[in-house]
């Protein structure tokens, strides 16, 4: 099971049914849920939702779900440290922007939103161009990049292998 899955689920075990909970493809946060517009008991809900790690930002008649700076913190601790695999023509963007995060690694929770909607959605095409810019644009200011999301794309890499 995907860590989004393994989120969602979390997500979702704390609302009732007869709402959804899917990926933003927005990429403004995590997930998206119809929940407020559904159901009344949002204040409850909203607070059990933070007690489990995530952020609720109210977005219209929609909740917009992300991890909150622990969450995120607890979800990168998780993510094996693999070493890296073997440089091919296929995966040579993806692998040269890993080892550039990972000498310049810490911790950037939309970095990781990123890598882990992309990755879901089999772009992982696009999210190598998204994060070249975003990697370039936080070097210059001095930011740091997301370890957690370099172990994503190598995770990615090794699944990728097998198939």
């Amino acid at each position: 099971m995907s860590a989004v899955e393994e989120l969602r689920l979390k997500a979702r075990a704390i609302l009732t049914e007869g709402c959804f909970v899917r990926p933003d493809r927005s990429m403004r946060a995590l997930f998206v849920t119809d929940y407020p517009a559904r159901h009344r008991d949002t204040e409850e809900k909203s607070l059990r939702l933070s007690e489990a790690g995530f952020i609720v930002e109210q977005d219209g008649a929609l909740w917009l779900l992300d991890l909150n700076d622990e969450a995120e913190a607890a979800l990168e601790d998780r993510l094996p440290d693999l070493p890296m695999p073997p440089m091919t023509e296929k995966n040579a963007a993806m692998l040269s922007l890993c080892r550039m995060i990972m000498l310049h690694g810490g911790h950037d929770g939309e970095m990781l939103r990123r890598t882990l909607l992309r990755i879901e959605e089999g772009r992982a095409d696009l999210l190598t161009e998204e994060l070249n810019v975003m990697c370039a644009e936080k070097l210059r200011r001095h930011e740091p990049l997301s370890i957690g999301a370099a172990r994503l794309m190598i995770m990615y890499l090794e699944e990728k292998k097998k198939c």
